[in-house]
């Protein structure tokens, strides 16, 4: 059974039997290709044509093959990418392909795809004629369609150019679609000019040169049927407005055409969305959804069955109006609420700021104060003790008491020697006064060796919760005040044992010294220090300035406790 039959230049006849086998008629005789060209026993060539340099191309599955000089070539790389070959026509310089999957055309030397407008892909060729005129004809299952040789023209310049097309279907009489039965185009063309298409309802002709058209002056202008919101029909208006939040936007038009309605195509456009018109075919409805807020114009046009496009437009306004937190006085609120809160906030780093100044500002004040309530304290008093003691001996001198006033003398000089000795150790304590660390436990540790505690006297430090590293000025003021009850419970207390115990809380820091000595008076306790002493007053007022209290209790085993108590936000670095 014979499936496909072409020529060759040299006088050759080449047939395609459908049940294997590649045969060539010359001179007579017939000549088995198989073998020659590698073709498998059994393989049947769909397609066969013949180019202007005399080469046979033929199909090779998804791709193209030709027969040069006794040897078959396959085009496997850079092919035509259309799937299983259905028809080859060769024309001049060029060869055309058609498949499944569309039509290419090569030249050159390569492939090139054509692409129609609005995504046309010339799917199921099976019939491919190229006119005299430049004109191209294919056939397939969509009906008859004809590009324009201008067109043809752009695209081999540009193939990535989209050509324009007329297609003729069953509204223009075709009846039935095609069938592929072997590589004979289902296209050809007759002496005088028209073209035949096959399908599997009967054989049809067009003459091209004598196509009638639709007779009307102008195409059809198209008109507005109905608007849609969100699946709620609103009124036809030329400026619509759209509520707040809307989302979808339906339009329905048409255009009257009562020779061929079906043929009317149009064009629409959302001025505002669409940089170009949108091709919408023969459908009559347009769609757009998550419109912005601000102002649109939506125009349509249509065309007749002879491809021209209406000067006349149907169009409307639409506005979108905004929610609330879309308007631009929402926008200027913002603007002035993030103004107002960095305001706020560099106000709220001035006052910390601020507050750090004056911290530090009564830091100092405060341990003049203190240096000053220490020469009170120890000095002063010692001075005027021992103008006490040497006036007494003076009048005794004068009374003739000489053994009383030497003994006053005697008790004078000790005196003297004993407020030397505690103005030493004052002077000594001042000269150690900052920590010089970061961490409150390394600053306490080391107090024993700089306020020289006898060697009697037990010290223990403990630590609760995770250590934090302080900052100044707090742990200066937490030191000084371990440091000051140290120093009372070794001096006053004659304590034999001394424990600080520092507990990092959740929530607060807490600070506390205990001792086993003879305890404070309840007096003490209740007035918050005794006449002449500034220690407790001094020790309450640093806990004040580092935002914490300062407690004093007196156990009922014998011994002090002094506690002091901080805010976990103060005085600890981040």
């Amino acid at each position: 059974m014979i499936g496909m039959i072409s020529s060759d230049r040299a006088g050759g006849l080449w047939v395609s039997r459908l049940n294997g086998g590649l045969l060539r008629l010359y001179n007579g005789q017939w000549e088995m290709q198989n073998a020659k060209y590698g073709i498998q026993a059994g393989v049947t060539p769909r397609a066969l044509a013949e180019d202007a340099q005399g080469r046979i191309w033929t199909d090779a599955g998804q791709t193209i093959g030709v027969f040069e000089n006794g040897r078959r070539r396959d085009i496997k790389q850079d092919g035509p990418d259309i799937g299983r070959i259905g028809v080859l026509r060769a024309h001049g310089d060029e060869l055309w392909a058609g498949a499944a999957r569309g039509v290419s055309m090569r030249a050159n030397e390569r492939f090139q795809r054509l692409l129609g407008r609005s995504g046309e892909r010339f799917e199921h060729t099976t019939g491919i004629l190229l006119r005299p005129n430049g004109e191209l004809w294919l056939g397939g299952r969509g009906g008859l369609t004809v590009v324009p040789a201008a067109e043809l023209a752009r695209w081999r310049a540009d193939p990535a150019h989209a050509v324009a097309f007329e297609r003729f279907g069953v509204l223009d009489g075709l009846r039935g679609s095609t069938e592929k039965t072997g590589g004979v185009s289902s296209v050809q063309s007759d002496a005088r000019g028209r073209i035949w298409f096959a399908t599997d309802r009967g054989v049809h002709w067009i003459d091209p040169d004598h196509i009638p058209r639709n007779p009307a002056a102008a195409p059809p202008a198209p008109s507005l049927l109905a608007v849609q919101v969100d699946d709620t029909a609103m009124p036809l208006s030329p400026h619509l407005r759209l509520p707040a939040g809307s989302r979808d936007l339906r339009v329905d038009y048409t255009a009257p055409a009562l020779r061929v309605p079906e043929r009317v195509r149009f064009r629409y456009r959302l001025d505002g969305v669409d940089d170009a018109w949108r091709e919408a075919g023969t459908r009559r409805q347009a769609l757009y959804s998550r419109l912005e807020p601000g102002s649109y114009r939506f125009r349509v046009i249509a065309s007749d069955d002879a491809g021209t496009w209406s000067p006349q437009e149907a169009s409307f306004n639409v506005t979108v109006l905004p929610a609330f937190w879309q308007t631009g006085w929402f926008a200027l609120a913002m603007l002035a609420l993030a103004g107002a809160l960095v305001w706020l906030f560099v106000r709220w780093r001035v006052a910390i700021a601020r507050l750090r100044v004056q911290r530090l500002y009564r830091a100092r004040v405060g341990e003049r104060e203190r240096i000053a309530r220490d020469l009170h304290d120890t000095l002063l008093q010692s001075v005027q003790a021992l103008m006490l003691r040497i006036e007494s001996s003076r009048r005794r001198l004068a009374l003739g008491d000489a053994a009383g006033a030497e003994a006053g003398l005697v008790h004078a000089l000790e005196e003297a020697e004993s407020g030397l000795a505690e103005g030493r150790d004052r002077i000594r304590a001042l000269r150690r006064d900052e920590a010089g660390v970061d961490d409150l436990e390394t600053a306490v540790r080391a107090l024993p060796a700089q306020l020289e505690l006898p060697a009697g006297i037990a010290f223990a430090l403990e630590v609760r919760g995770r250590p934090r590293r302080w900052r100044q000025p707090e742990l200066g003021e937490v030191y000084r005040i371990v440091r000051e009850a140290l120093a009372n419970a070794t001096r006053h207390a004659h304590a034999s044992r001394i424990t600080v115990r520092i507990t990092y809380a959740l929530l607060h820091t807490l600070v506390e010294i205990e001792d086993d000595g003879c305890g404070i008076q309840d007096e003490v306790v209740v007035h918050g220090g005794s006449e002449g002493h500034w220690g407790l007053p001094g020790m309450r007022e640093r806990a004040a300035l580092c935002g914490g209290t300062l407690s004093v209790q007196a156990l009922a085993t014998g011994g002090t406790r002094v506690a002091v108590r901080l805010p976990r936000w103060r005085g600890f670095r981040r």
